[in-house]
């Protein structure tokens, strides 16, 4: 599992007061948790209303997956919505997950194929799984879609950002972004809605508002 961003606060001289300079980044670290604790907390409301919400009616929105030149993966539903937060009263990291599924889809390809080959290389990471078939003498391959869907908002405290994870959930991808916390509002969390319930919304174009990508583990 990815690692949850974290720091650790400037240990006291054994040898005398503080210094200017350790009381400076303890100040900044303070200054950043005020700017981004109230965010995380409406955040982590925010979310636990939308999970609430799908798992009295989880949506049936078809959605393909586009898998490198071989086709589309269709699935036509979702499951297991749920809400992880490590801490309810002062969160720094909060995650919503559930699976997309369908039924058996994409070409059969013969086992001992190029193609084949290159579709399980392309395989790994976004958790799809599949099964084997046999038509005539030849084995082939059938992929079944069960996509995991994972999108993550973690506190950067030294970064003073709010940084987002997604996996799955446009296309088959991962992407990171960094934010600035007043960016977290209520429209940038209404866009979030929407991205993850595949319904038309606004989420590209705040994502233009991004300090950047994000680091490579969250």
């Amino acid at each position: 599992m990815p690692k949850q961003a974290h720091y650790e606060r400037p240990a006291k001289s054994s040898t005398g007061p503080v210094t200017s300079v350790q009381s400076n980044v303890v100040k900044r670290f303070q200054a950043a948790r005020a700017r981004i604790q109230p965010r995380m907390l409406a955040a982590a409301r925010h979310f636990t209303g939308l999970v609430t919400r799908a798992k009295q009616r989880p949506p049936k929105v078809p959605w393909d997956y586009n898998v490198k030149g071989f086709g589309a993966l269709h699935t036509d539903n979702t499951r297991d919505f749920s809400i992880e937060i490590d801490d309810p009263e002062k969160p720094e990291k909060i995650t919503v997950s559930f699976y997309r599924h369908g039924s058996a889809d994409l070409s059969a390809l013969p086992t001992s194929s190029q193609a084949y080959a290159e579709l399980m290389s392309s395989l790994p990471g976004y958790g799809l799984k599949f099964t084997g078939s046999t038509a005539g003498n030849i084995s082939k391959i059938a992929v079944k879609p069960y996509v995991p869907v994972e999108f993550r908002l973690v506190a950067d405290i030294p970064g003073a950002a709010i940084r987002i994870f997604l996996r799955n959930v446009e296309d088959l991808g991962v992407f990171h972004y960094a934010f600035n916390p007043e960016d977290v509002d209520v429209k940038f969390m209404a866009a979030i809605d929407a991205l993850l319930l595949h319904q038309p919304g606004d989420f590209y174009r705040i994502a233009d508002k991004a300090l950047g990508d994000g680091p490579t583990e969250l």
